[in-house]
């Protein structure tokens, strides 16, 4: 079945193309008719092929912006590794370790630093000395119970209300 016709349509169809056209003119029409099956053959197989194209470079781009997301999020833990992981100012690393802990232990980190706060310098690309850290857990300490007395008032206020 060819075009939703028999074979014996199609047959008598071509009597008749073969009639109508004659004898002399029936090998031009095929050659033709040939050129035109195999130009539209051709462009159907450079239409699927261009699709098929550009369905790979769809999933190629978003594979490669995935990737470059991966990369810039192993960048930035490699920085945070090799600078040191900072509790009191985390990268993404220490967050993520925090959140686990949190998370585990049901204890919430203290949504301010001594850094954040401006009570401790930022040590980013030194080796703080001994001192260093002792000056910044001192700060740290300071800003913990700041942040824990004005949480435990504006608690208290809440109550009250």
């Amino acid at each position: 079945m060819v075009l939703g016709l028999g074979y014996g349509e199609l047959l008598v169809y071509l009597v008749v193309a073969a009639v109508v056209i004659g004898p002399k003119d029936l090998p031009k029409v095929a050659r033709a008719a040939g050129r035109l099956t195999g130009q539209a053959a051709s462009y159907v197989s450079t239409a699927r092929s261009r699709m098929l194209t550009f369905a790979e470079e769809t999933e190629l781009t978003k594979l490669h912006q995935e990737m470059q997301e991966s990369m810039h999020q192993l960048q930035a833990i490699r920085a945070e590794l090799r600078s040191g992981v900072n509790l009191m100012n985390p990268g993404p690393l220490a967050q993520r370790a925090l959140r686990h802990i949190a998370q585990q232990d049901g204890l919430a980190p203290l949504p301010v630093s001594a850094l954040a706060a401006g009570r401790a310098p930022s040590r980013a690309g030194s080796v703080p000395s001994g001192s260093d850290i002792m000056l910044d857990a001192l700060a740290e300490e300071e800003v913990a119970h700041a942040a824990r007395r004005f949480m435990s008032s504006a608690s208290g206020q809440q109550s009250q209300a």
